[in-house]
């Protein structure tokens, strides 16, 4: 998709009218992903090596005891990666169905009056550019045979309709919007069935079910529910300190509407570090307020 349709052609009134205008509003998520999967980051990874085609990730040891949402969050090795390509790959390996799920209430908004029939599709995927391993702390090589997430949605002025694949960099493709017809005979060897989450939000409501638990994926998940509410809550704060919307952006030249973007992306970025700041401080706090209640209670039992 050429990257000048970012821009409404000159002398179009309505917003939205134009299908490849239309289609550059889902990129733009999609890209800001990677600065999103980057301060969510929650993998440690030890060493990456890199062959023709491939990238073979290691697992470091993780914390013996997580026990606050904040101790889920680590700090991405950018520099055990030899090209920004391979540092999206490795930021968007085996997310498909959290960037699915963490992103939905903003593109939900983003994509209000654009895009209809928004469906989260499960396929098995072929013609990789790149093929990604996982291997653990005890060499077990994790199996790459696993089903995929994407979404399908048809846009409501021409009713094309296209794939968004938020995590595809991870099989070698960094552009994230296809028509579906080609993205479907090019790169999809079979459709899944997913009973009960096929609707657009059925995987965040699949991961929000695991909220509230007290093992490590309850805690995670925690973190990415509130996190992505920051997402949304940081644009429409964004927006309305600038007087701005979506709208309005993509009526602008091309280069007006990416130096937008980056003041958006960054100050989403920003929002978002400091509550976890705030996550990490509440954290220090309780922990500090429980070891003083463990004294006091050693203290004064009776001998």
């Amino acid at each position: 998709m050429p990257e000048r349709g970012l821009a409404i052609p000159q002398g179009a009134l309505q917003a939205f009218t134009d299908s490849e205008t239309a289609v550059s509003t889902w990129i733009s998520p999609a890209r800001d992903d990677y600065k999103y999967r980057e301060m969510m980051f929650d993998k440690l990874i030890a060493r990456i090596d890199k062959t023709e085609g491939r990238l073979i990730v290691y697992e470091g040891r993780y914390k013996p005891r997580i026990t606050a949402e904040t101790d889920c969050l680590i700090p991405f090795p950018a520099k055990l990666c030899q090209t920004e390509k391979d540092k999206k790959s490795v930021l968007v390996h085996l997310v498909c169905d959290d960037a699915s799920a963490w992103l939905q209430d903003i593109l939900k908004y983003i994509l209000t009056g654009i895009a209809a029939n928004i469906f989260e599709v499960h396929g098995a995927v072929r013609s990789r550019k790149l093929d990604m391993v996982a291997v653990d702390i005890f060499n077990n090589v994790q199996d790459t045979d696993f089903e995929h997430e994407f979404l399908k949605g048809k846009l409501m002025n021409g009713g094309e309709e296209y794939a968004l694949d938020l995590s595809s960099a991870q099989y070698g493709y960094f552009e994230p919007v296809d028509p579906w017809r080609e993205y479907f005979q090019t790169r999809v060897s079979k459709l899944a069935a997913r009973q009960h989450f096929e609707y657009f939000g059925g995987a965040k409501q699949s991961l929000l079910a695991e909220r509230g638990d007290k093992d490590v994926k309850g805690i995670d998940a925690s973190l990415d529910a509130e996190s992505s509410q920051e997402l949304l809550s940081s644009t429409e704060e964004w927006q309305k300190e600038n007087s701005t919307t979506i709208m309005k952006m993509l009526k602008l030249p091309l280069e007006d509407f990416e130096m937008k973007q980056k003041l958006w992306v960054d100050f989403i970025a920003d929002n978002l570090g400091q509550y976890h700041a705030w996550l990490r401080e509440r954290a220090e706090k309780d922990k500090a307020e429980a070891t003083g209640a463990a004294q006091t209670c050693k203290q004064t039992k009776p001998k």
